[in-house]
């Protein structure tokens, strides 16, 4: 019987794989071999599947599987979200055109779901020797870009499901999904990020009030609906035009529609210092203002996004009294 938050603590895990699983050291929870499971307590544990995989590669994942009374009873596949530059330029890379307005996805992950794809391989050849029942069974989780690999894998490949957190959407970058009822999103209900990229039909999503950062994040939207998506929507349709002058000044009219939100953080006590060192500064480097309080703003929109889209913070939401339903949710 797996629940949401498991796949919930495996999402974060797979980001911290030295950390403790479950409150059990990791010597505890690695293991190799074939004949692990009937020696082993009941519990989860991290399997070792390739060598190779190690979390300083751009695509990071691992097998976790649950033993109960010495026999196999779930089995995992954790993909790690944006952790280092390279995802991030991946991340731009996909679902940059989309978020500026363009019609046409952005670059298919490829490289990246090449190595799910051969680490999933591997994965069926243990379960193959150790378990055949789970074969069809194994379940994908993932937060930010991990879960939008994870769906992808789930609505290309039949008989399996996806838990996924925060993670954007990727409807334009499968041709043809179906089993979509079979993923679970669970989304900060203002959360940024997660909203960038199309929705996959049939998805069963939930939102949930993340509450770190949550009043500065609410009030981004207010602002933003206030007074900048009516610009952020014409930017989109210039985008939309060809030529690389529309493509420019469409990004340049969506730039603007998003600080038009930032009206939300000019009454932050952190902000209104931090304004006030700004014009110290200007009195004897008049140029230096402006680049001063568009950084003011960029930090708080980084940090702002940062708590909303955290997985650590989404686990401290799923703990809380009002989401145990959702959180203990039965996925399998």
């Amino acid at each position: 019987m797996l629940t949401l938050y498991e796949c919930a603590v495996l999402s974060h895990h797979v980001y911290h794989s030295s950390l403790p699983l479950f409150g059990c050291p990791l010597s505890e929870v690695n293991v190799r071999g074939v004949d692990v499971i009937s020696r082993k307590q009941n519990g989860w544990y991290c399997v070792e599947i390739d060598k190779a995989m190690v979390d300083t590669r751009c695509c990071y994942l691992q097998l976790y599987i649950k033993i109960l009374s010495a026999k196999l009873d779930e089995a995992v596949i954790a993909i790690r979200g944006t952790h280092n530059i390279d995802n991030v330029k991946q991340d731009v890379a996909t679902w940059f055109t989309e978020a500026v307005g363009g019609s046409e996805a952005g670059q298919y992950p490829a490289v990246y779901l090449h190595d799910v794809q051969m680490f999933f391989r591997q994965v069926r050849l243990y379960l193959h020797r150790v378990a055949p029942s789970f074969l069809n069974r194994v379940v994908f989780c993932g937060h930010s870009l991990g879960g939008a690999l994870a769906k992808i894998m789930v609505a290309q490949f039949d008989g399996y499901q996806a838990v996924v957190f925060n993670a954007p959407g990727v409807s334009k970058l499968v041709l043809c999904p179906h089993r979509t009822a079979s993923i679970y999103a669970v989304n900060a209900k203002y959360g940024i990020l997660n909203k960038v990229g199309q929705r996959l039909p049939g998805v069963q999503l939930s939102c949930v009030d993340v509450m770190e950062g949550e009043l500065e994040a609410k009030k981004l939207f207010q602002y933003f609906n206030r007074y900048g998506a009516a610009e952020y929507e014409r930017g989109k349709k210039v985008y939309a035009g060809s030529g690389l002058l529309s493509k420019v000044t469409g990004v340049v009219m969506d730039l603007d529609a998003l600080m038009e939100s930032s009206r939300a953080f000019e009454t932050q006590p952190d902000f209104v210092r931090g304004e006030r060192e700004c014009e110290a500064v200007s009195v004897y480097a008049p140029m230096s203002y402006s680049p001063c309080l568009n950084g003011l703003y960029l930090t708080e929109y980084r940090q702002v996004i940062k708590e909303q889209h955290s997985m650590n913070n989404m686990l401290k939401t799923l703990r809380m009294s009002r989401y145990m339903p959702l959180a203990y949710r039965v996925i399998l």
